[in-house]
């Protein structure tokens, strides 16, 4: 039996590079037969042609993908250079190929397909584009592999366990590496058994808006939490003492509470909530309010993430925050948690600017020097420069 196969792309269990004047031998996986490989230049140049000659067991199997890995020249890798080879890559290289894998709708998307879009091989600093396609390839089924084997015992695994070494406290130290068709089932299941049930007046709360005092105080150019009558400030006062089971109960699927809008009319079947939210969180995101600041790259107008806020610092350290409206400040935080809770429970995908350094922190995740490069490039700089001084510094006598 003979047929043709194209190589255009390499594949494993197959040399691209022969000899006219040498047998390879090749395993053909696909079809588990053995067989001899030859170029035929003469006729079509980029094609091999097998011949069976037998059929293999596993181990068959192995021992000649490994003979013709090493007969190869570097085509095809062994097993020792392609465990080198995927111990090379860095988190921040994972992160991109982890946000394409999540892109894509079904497994068959991601492995089949080899060509990665430009933008993943150069992508917020950290370039792929040194990596072989056959390199990323094997990474995206290590990254699947990883997944499917996570997803069969991921139910009999408690994630709560605040036990360092235990299996659930290491999964959450590596929630990255778990793709968003893992997480997902799960995120539903905790919101279905932590959905809060109506009770008498209190849930579904009612909360009433005025965006002709929001604006009024904006123009008024009051900042401070003490005088500022922005959105945020009005929600706040009006559910910041209400049972957090208020943020817990959805109505209709996507609402959480009630939001009426002062001398608006209309009823609330599900855009008026969306508007008030939305109105809530851009007033807090904003340069007319000062619990939350600009970072310093935004304010100084260098480097990226321009558009993130960290919280006011002037607000967090003594004297202020021993006094009574330190407290509130406290109590403020709190409710920008409960929002976000609502926001992923009513699926709303506000947007909540904040970076990576914050977010990374509330995922229980480490930092690094380069989340804080992504608010304070200019700190950062500084820093880099006290450490390097006693290398870039001469001496006076022999200038050296």
């Amino acid at each position: 039996a003979k047929s043709c196969i194209s190589c255009l792309q390499p594949r494993a269990g197959i040399s691209t590079t022969t000899n006219d004047e040498d047998n390879v031998k090749a395993a053909v996986v696909e079809n588990n037969v053995l067989g001899t490989a030859k170029e035929i230049s003469a006729v079509k140049p980029r094609e091999l042609s097998i011949s069976a000659v037998g059929t293999l067991g596993s181990c068959g199997r192995f021992e000649t993908l490994l003979e013709e890995a090493i007969l190869s020249g570097g085509a095809t890798l062994t097993p020792l250079q392609l465990y080198f080879q995927l111990s090379q890559w860095t988190r921040e290289q994972d992160e991109v190929l982890l946000d394409y894998m999540n892109r894509k709708k079904t497994k068959a998307e991601v492995v089949d397909f080899l060509p990665l879009p430009e933008k993943y091989l150069s992508y917020e600093g950290s370039c792929l584009a040194h990596f072989t396609m056959v390199e990323i390839q094997s990474r995206i089924l290590l990254l699947e592999s990883f997944n499917e084997t996570l997803e069969a015992f991921l139910p009999l695994v408690d994630l709560t366990n605040k036990q360092p070494n235990s299996m659930g406290a290491m999964i959450r130290k590596s929630s990255r590496y778990v793709l968003m068709k893992v997480k997902e089932p799960l995120l539903e299941k905790a919101i279905r058994s932590t959905e809060a049930q109506a009770s008498g007046t209190d849930i579904p709360a009612s909360i009433v808006l005025d965006n002709v005092k929001a604006l009024s105080s904006r123009e008024n150019g009051e900042r401070d939490i003490a005088t500022c009558s922005n959105c945020f400030i009005q929600a706040f006062q009006q559910l910041s003492k209400k049972d957090s089971a208020v943020f817990k109960h959805i109505i209709s699927g996507d609402r959480v509470f009630q939001i009426a809008f002062v001398g608006e009319g209309g009823i609330d079947a599900g855009g008026v909530f969306r508007e008030g939210v939305s109105r809530i969180v851009e007033d807090l995101f904003s340069p007319s309010f000062n619990l939350l600041q600009l970072c310093h790259n935004g304010q100084h107008g260098v480097h990226a993430n321009q558009d993130k806020y960290i919280p006011n610092i002037a607000y967090l350290f003594p004297p202020f925050s021993a006094t009574t409206a330190g407290s509130t400040v406290l109590q403020m935080f709190e409710f920008i948690g409960k929002l976000m809770g609502m926001s992923l429970r009513a699926k709303l995908c506000l947007p909540f600017e904040f970076p990576s350094l914050i977010w990374k922190k509330l995922a229980d995740e480490p930092v690094s020097q380069s989340d804080l490069f992504a608010i304070d490039a200019i700190s950062v700089n500084f820093i880099e420069k006290i450490r390097r001084c006693d290398q870039d510094a001469k001496d006076p006598v022999s200038d050296e």
